[in-house]
């Protein structure tokens, strides 16, 4: 992609988001759900669980050690204090993994959980409002220049690292409508399926109608390229999602395939397919009742994937032909779960 692309891409996009001024952020009305939301920021909450368990020794590049204790930070005589939390932790091996201590701190450790490094990216007055692992020495962030009061056009920025963060890359900036801190409710994600694929969904917030973009790069986050826009009332064009149900996020399986997921106040869950991409998607019948809602499933391989519906109770789907077919397991013990593999959850 070069400059005149780019030129192209954000005059497209300013066209599309001309009619959204930005606009201070007012309480939403919660939508009639049957499943909590599972999106980005719902998987925070629950590794934030973690580190109520453990304690965490935290080291910067410059030596210094930072205690996290459970139930927030306690800093001894000579320590700095850390990161108030932490999130979307995620262990590839029993020595290796990330996660993300709010703001631009971004954690990476090889040596087990209990024993971290702070690598944050130079993201200046950017803020992170994404983060995604895609294996033991690669992370991709997404940075905003967006307020956390407002909502409004603003430029995105992705970071990359494939060395445990000791170098960042950043990426060419891209315009997106941007509500930074996000309630509970909203639904975004950042998925990337290797160091290249990664798509952004984000839908502003989980009720019926809202506006959903998804970005899509082949570069590791260098480039994003706007491949799904569906209107917050009226009609969706051919092939894009449609307007209505609630969405609760997305995931894809390998670099063609995958899914965002919810539900309907009225019929059936919420399940759209893409094979291209992301560029056209259409329903993907799944067998779990009327007034069932579903999450976006989460994959350990291109063929091996899980995912939670509930329709008064939780049910567990589970497919090991990278989709294409969905089977229900035994009841899970709550409306979130996370799988490491195949068998393991």
């Amino acid at each position: 992609m070069n400059d005149r692309d780019d030129n192209d891409l954000t005059s497209s996009l300013s066209a599309y988001l001309k009619g959204y001024s930005t606009y201070l952020r007012t309480a939403q009305p919660r939508p009639q759900e049957r499943v909590p939301v599972t999106s980005a920021r719902h998987r925070r909450l629950l590794s934030s669980a973690v580190a109520v368990l453990v304690a965490v020794v935290i080291g910067v590049p410059l030596g210094v050690t930072l205690l996290l204790h459970s139930g927030g930070t306690r800093s001894a005589a000579g320590v700095v204090q850390g990161p108030a939390e932490v999130s979307d932790l995620h262990m590839f091996s029993p020595t290796s993994g990330w996660a993300w201590g709010g703001g631009s701190d971004i954690l990476h450790t090889t040596v087990g959980v209990q024993q971290w490094t702070i690598v944050p990216p130079p993201v200046g007055r950017f803020h992170v409002i994404e983060v995604a692992w895609v294996d033991a020495l690669s992370a991709r962030i997404l940075a905003s220049s967006g307020s956390t009061q407002n909502v409004g056009t603003d430029q995105l920025v992705g970071w990359s690292t494939d060395d445990g963060g000791a170098k960042w890359t950043q990426g060419q900036s891209f315009t997106a409508l941007d509500e930074t801190a996000q309630s509970i409710y909203s639904a975004t994600d950042l998925d990337f399926v290797d160091r290249t694929h990664g798509w952004f969904f984000d839908t502003q917030d989980g009720t019926e109608g809202s506006p959903i973009l998804i970005f899509r790069t082949i570069d590791g986050g260098i480039h994003w390229s706007q491949v799904e826009t569906t209107p917050a009332r009226g009609t969706a064009a051919p092939g894009a999602l449609p307007v209505s149900c609630a969405k609760y996020g997305m995931a894809f399986a390998d670099s063609t395939t995958g899914w965002v997921a919810g539900g309907c106040v009225n019929g059936g869950p919420f399940f759209e397919v893409s094979h291209d991409g992301g560029a056209t998607w259409r329903p993907q019948p799944l067998d779990c009742g009327t007034g069932c809602a579903i999450n976006a499933p989460q994959f350990t391989s291109p063929l091996d994937g899980e995912l939670v519906a509930a329709n008064g109770t939780p049910m567990l789907f589970a497919t090991t032909d990278g989709g294409r077919t969905w089977t229900q397991r035994a009841e899970p013990p709550a409306t979130f779960v996370h799988f490491i593999n195949a068998d393991d959850g």
